[in-house]
């Protein structure tokens, strides 16, 4: 459990240093890219448009990288670019990301005839309140799923990256 609290908590912090404002200071072991834009006010976390990628390094130079698809909450940015706030992580698709490596060959071939058909009727048949935003992030959570998982089957590999192409050009 405490494993887990030091995780969150590490990954807030890699949240806060990766947005806060570059004061022009280097620290030789940090390093920090600004990928937000935003001025000093409050601002909810929109579900569909909302995910954290971020990169981490060890001394030994090993990088790691993630997504997180964050799930609600609220951040808030004062007037010296300071960033606080509450989000709350969606788990159930990380777990689905990280869960794709050790399926065996038949959840394999589930897993793709699922993806191709949940990524058609994605494009074709939306839910009613998805907006093409919420639509393009699927696509990148199931191309991420799907990469995940061991190859078994190169025939529906190549239909799921001609589906999901073939969606991503639609959604253009």
């Amino acid at each position: 459990m405490v494993k887990r609290y030091f995780s969150l908590a590490s990954i807030i912090l890699l949240f806060l240093i990766g947005c806060s404002k570059n004061t022009g200071m280097k620290d030789s072991n940090v390093s920090t890219t600004l990928h937000l834009n935003l001025k000093e006010g409050s601002y909810n976390i929109i579900r569909e448009k909302s995910e954290l990628k971020w990169t981490g390094k060890e001394f030994s130079s090993k990088t790691h990288t993630g997504t997180l698809f964050l799930k609600e909450g609220r951040i808030n940015i004062n007037s010296n670019g300071m960033i606080e706030g509450k989000v709350v992580i969606d788990e159930r698709k990380e777990k689905q990301i990280e869960h794709a490596k050790t399926l065996s060959k038949g959840a394999v071939l589930i897993k793709l005839g699922d993806k191709i058909s949940n990524v058609t009727d994605v494009i074709n048949n939306p839910p009613s309140k998805w907006d093409i935003n919420r639509r393009k992030v699927y696509l990148d959570w199931a191309e991420k799923v799907i990469s995940n998982c061991p190859q078994v089957n190169e025939k529906m590999e190549s239909k799921f990256q001609e589906v999901l192409s073939a969606g991503r050009e639609s959604l253009i």
